[in-house]
């Protein structure tokens, strides 16, 4: 297999920027999305119901919506890892770019919709949240770019790039939606495509400057992509394993929070999408702040 020589130092600023620009419009286009898509569903899904239908099956449809995008993420975030391993990371960064700019574009579309059109719009909605649930699962591989051009010595500094992008994204994916809905108040998809323009500006950036970082041919390029024993090996640890029982507790409360909140916003508190957006922003402030405290301690 031809080799891919590594990105000099000097090369390894870029490609510590497009690891931080891949986390940072992941979590962006989700702070954008995340507010809108249960209101947007909610009024698709009532349409597509027979009149009088439980609320059952209308919280499943929508719960099925939310968690999509994160069910894939766990899938695929793996396989794209070990790919990465075998082509490169530089092509899968900038496919899950270029996945991100058709997903978040078709979740304007439709969100652009109306309810007579709803079996439609409902379909597209699956479609783009799968999607861009399947091409956003390059976090691993952001992460394989930062342990391929740092030291073992610097590697935790790198790392904390992720969780930088990470906290800005999430923070300011809502203000970015806000400030969409203030300036075209008129256009319901304009969320969406701002944050497939934001993915385009990524992947352009990228296209023209991240190095490869990958030695192809290595031996952990032989590994399995679904490693069964190593995934029992960690839970089995009795250090790591409580650790993330208890993450995915904490998880599991956050999704159940970050799902409905905007449904309760909308019904009970009477809230517009704007202050919706403000709120979201607040609570992925409050994170970000509070993880930035956490971490010294």
């Amino acid at each position: 297999m031809t080799e891919i020589n590594p990105a000099p130092a000097k090369s390894n600023k870029f490609a510590l920027l497009m690891v931080f620009l891949v986390v940072f419009i992941d979590l962006l286009g989700f702070g954008i999305v995340l507010p809108l898509l249960p209101i947007y569903g909610d009024q698709y899904v009532a349409r597509v119901l027979p009149e009088g239908s439980s609320s059952i099956f209308h919280g499943i449809i929508l719960g099925l919506l939310m968690s999509s995008f994160s069910m894939m993420q766990f899938l695929f975030a793996p396989a794209w890892g070990r790919y990465s391993d075998f082509i490169g990371r530089k092509p899968i960064l900038l496919l899950g770019l270029l996945g991100s700019i058709i997903f978040y574009a078709l979740f304007g579309y439709a969100s652009t919709l109306p309810t007579e059109s709803a079996h439609l719009a409902l379909f597209l909605l699956f479609a783009a949240r799968i999607g861009a649930g399947i091409c956003g699962a390059t976090i691993g591989t952001a992460q394989a770019v930062i342990a391929d051009c740092t030291s073992k010595e610097n590697r935790s500094r790198g790392m904390a790039l992720i969780g930088a992008a990470f906290g800005i994204g999430f923070t300011f994916g809502p203000l970015v939606g806000f400030g969409a809905l203030t300036f075209f108040p008129d256009q319901a998809g304009a969320t969406g495509y701002i944050s497939a323009g934001l993915s385009l500006f990524a992947f352009i950036l990228g296209l023209v400057k991240m190095p490869e970082t990958r030695v192809l041919g290595g031996h952990s390029a032989n590994r399995k992509i679904f490693d069964v024993s190593a995934f029992k090996s960690v839970l089995s640890n009795p250090a790591l394993g409580p650790i993330i029982f208890v993450f995915f507790l904490a998880t599991i409360g956050f999704g159940a929070f970050e799902s409905t909140l905007a449904m309760i916003n909308q019904d009970v508190l009477k809230f517009g999408k704007t202050s919706n957006f403000l709120l979201f922003a607040y609570v992925c402030l409050t994170l970000s702040l509070a993880n930035g405290l956490y971490r010294p301690l």
